[in-house]
């Protein structure tokens, strides 16, 4: 039977080096005596003032009595809420079908991933989005797996949603209402140059350029050659 040693000393030595939890301190053991001769030590110290008990993600750690947590401390322990898993760190708590994993540490809910960043890189911009490598694991926080995007932009290979369609045929109409396949066609056969064109059919200068170069009014294939077709009826 092992024989579980505890001393004010080892105990203050280990939460010098960071916020523990108890389980840690107690070795791992969960033998009510063993508990109660830990706990002996702990009450002592936190009479003395040296240590003080904090939640931390909904746990009880212990620190030093002027400890003040620092981001590099919650990343740490938010790794430490993660299985490794193939070389990810898989989030063991709730992950956000649509922001991804969500966590606490001393404060407010956060987005994990967008702090880890923030914490190693700095703040993201309004419309920048964290995306992860496409071979991850879900939930996912690994720093070296992650990259930025932006919030409007497709990931290769994925295919947009019925409503994102529809949003993006609804702006291409809004653009492109002065214009028909008709006159379309008549842009491309004339040959003259964008500015007359775009004076004679009421349009942009790029908006020419953009029928032109066939990025909008794509005569076959494409996302939007249907819904054009339709608006233009």
């Amino acid at each position: 039977m092992r024989i579980y040693k505890f001393s004010k000393s080892a105990i203050l030595a280990r939460v010098r080096q960071g916020p523990v939890k108890l389980l840690e301190l107690a070795q791992g053991s969960r033998n009510t005596e063993a508990r109660k001769r830990l706990m002996r030590h702990i009450n002592a110290l936190e009479q003395a003032g040296t240590i003080k008990k904090v939640w931390i993600q909904g746990f009880p750690h212990y620190v030093k009595s002027l400890h003040e947590t620092t981001d590099d401390d919650r990343v740490r322990m938010l790794r430490e809420n993660c299985r490794p898993i193939d070389g990810c760190m898989a989030w063991a708590s709730h992950v956000d079908p649509q922001r991804g994993p969500i966590g606490r540490v001393d404060g407010p809910a956060l987005n994990v991933r967008r702090f880890i960043w923030r914490v190693t890189r700095g703040e993201l911009g309004r419309d920048q989005i964290i995306r992860m490598r496409p071979d991850c694991e879900p939930g996912c926080i690994e720093y070296a797996h992650m990259r930025i995007g932006k919030r409007n932009e497709t990931r290769r290979g994925e295919k947009l949603l019925p409503p994102h369609q529809q949003a993006m045929a609804t702006a291409l109409r809004a653009r492109l209402g002065k214009l028909d396949w008709d006159k379309v066609r008549e842009i491309r056969a004339s040959g003259e140059p964008r500015q007359a064109l775009a004076e004679r059919y009421g349009v942009s200068r790029s908006l020419i350029g953009m029928v032109l170069r066939h990025e909008v009014w794509v005569e076959t294939g494409g996302m939007f050659t249907g819904l054009l077709r339709a608006a233009a009826a």
